[in-house]
């Protein structure tokens, strides 16, 4: 895996990685719309962000304009200097609409940018052509533009969209895959937003990890710990699945896709995979379908053995269990969302306690008695063999096994390196 770090404390994990190094001030986010009928802000708007655990000065630097297809650049030079880990709020001109004014900028300029498609660049040196790359330090293509980062342009805006940059630490240079369109929310340099390391980091990091199925290269590099191999059961594939996960640290957003009809990886027994006294699973998973829907359990992740399971599944009331063998299974308090990937995680220990995660967070806990657990049997993603049409519908992505409890503290850890994808409106436990 290419794993992308972008701030400075990470430079070393990427030299060592083999990844390429880039500038730690990204442009996060842009508005052309500002002042226009129905736009959230009375001006057009560039916002920077500092990446790095240093300050940087940006004397020398500005920020630049230019049509979609236009080789003139329109200059607005920056001043001061970009704290660590803040933004740095560039107002440009001001319509004769918009609802509420920006937080009070870094710097004020008057460029007139497009509200539907443009180019933007961060440089410090003059611009001239269509796409130039001397002195840029980053930059955005975004709508129709002919000049743009990777696979494509950012998307085409309006009035009331601005792009911005998700998750906000990321940037793999494909402004397509990069920025989404959303409503503005300009951020000034009094807001200070932490970066943290990538999500493969942290995971692999993590004590006690004996298996990890990334998803992200070709067959057979996708399980990149352990022994325990594996194999893609019916017609599952690993493909790019537009909805995400965007989780810091990955390229592109590659997982499992499974139709519910027969489709699931299997996995032969490890012998790192001890599992006396303790486990901890770990996955992304995004369901089509409610299982109720479908009149079938739906089964995430485990080890199914008469007497002696581990299994993550969401049952046909909807609602997401962890089962053990010492007896029944702890269960979340609402159903998953459709459409929308979310992180679970289950933990037991021999020590009578079984706990259960959505999203970083603890739903539910009980103390069902001992646990018995061995290595006898292998490990399922997406069905199991021992109860025939346990099938799930949607995408699995990064799951992960440790032979430990990972804890509140470590589950909460996953999370928060996930990025942006913590802070999705209409889901809350």
């Amino acid at each position: 895996m290419n794993t992308r770090s972008i701030a400075s404390f990470l430079v070393l994990l990427s030299v060592l990685a083999g990844a390429p190094l880039q500038a730690a001030v990204l442009i996060t986010q842009i508005s052309g719309g500002g002042g226009n009928p129905g736009a959230n802000y009375t001006n057009d708007f560039i916002e920077l962000f500092n990446a790095s655990p240093n300050s940087v000065s940006l004397a020398g630097w500005s920020v630049q304009y230019a049509s979609a297809s236009g080789t003139g650049w329109v200059v607005t030079p920056l001043t001061g200097s970009i704290a660590a880990q803040h933004f740095y709020l560039v107002g440009e001109v001001q319509g004769t609409g918009g609802v509420s004014p920006l937080p009070t900028p870094d710097v004020a300029g008057s460029i007139a940018m497009s509200a539907t498609s443009g180019k933007v660049a961060l440089v410090s040196s003059t611009l001239s052509g269509a796409c130039p790359t001397a002195g840029v330090v980053d930059r955005l293509g975004y709508g129709t533009a002919d000049c743009f980062d990777g696979s494509g342009a950012a998307p085409t805006l309006d009035d009331t969209k601005s792009a911005q940059r998700f998750p906000l630490c990321l940037d793999t240079d494909d402004d397509k895959g990069d920025f989404k369109s959303a409503s503005p929310l300009a951020r000034n340099s009094s807001t200070a937003m932490l970066c943290p390391p990538a999500y493969p980091t942290v995971v692999q990091n993590a004590f006690g990890l004996v298996g990890y199925w990334r998803f992200e290269g070709d067959f057979p590099a996708w399980n990149t710990v352990g022994t325990s191999g594996g194999f893609f059961i019916g017609d599952a594939a690993k493909g790019n699945d537009a909805s995400g996960p965007a989780l810091r640290g990955t390229l592109g957003n590659p997982a499992v896709l499974l139709d519910g009809n027969g489709d699931g990886v299997a996995s032969s027994v490890d012998p790192m995979w001890t599992f006396a006294s303790a486990a901890t699973i770990v996955a992304w998973v995004r369901l089509d379908i409610q299982p109720s829907t479908a009149g079938r359990i739906f089964y995430i992740a485990g080890r199914s053995q008469v007497g002696n399971d581990m299994d993550l599944q969401i049952d046909t009331d909807d609602i997401l269990r962890f089962y053990t063998d010492s007896g029944g299974s702890v269960a979340a308090p609402a159903p998953l969302p459709l459409h929308q990937w979310v992180m679970v995680a289950a933990s037991f220990s021999a020590l009578n306690a079984r706990s259960l995660y959505i999203d970083g967070r603890l739903v539910n806990k009980d103390t069902p008695g001992a646990h018995s657990a061995s290595n006898t049997t292998g490990f399922y993603i997406g069905y199991t063999p021992l109860f025939p049409g346990r099938w799930f519908q949607g995408a699995i992505d990064e799951v992960a096994v440790f032979n430990n409890i990972q804890g509140d503290a470590a589950i909460s850890r996953l999370q928060a390196a996930a990025g942006d994808l913590l802070f999705r409106s209409g889901f809350e436990y």
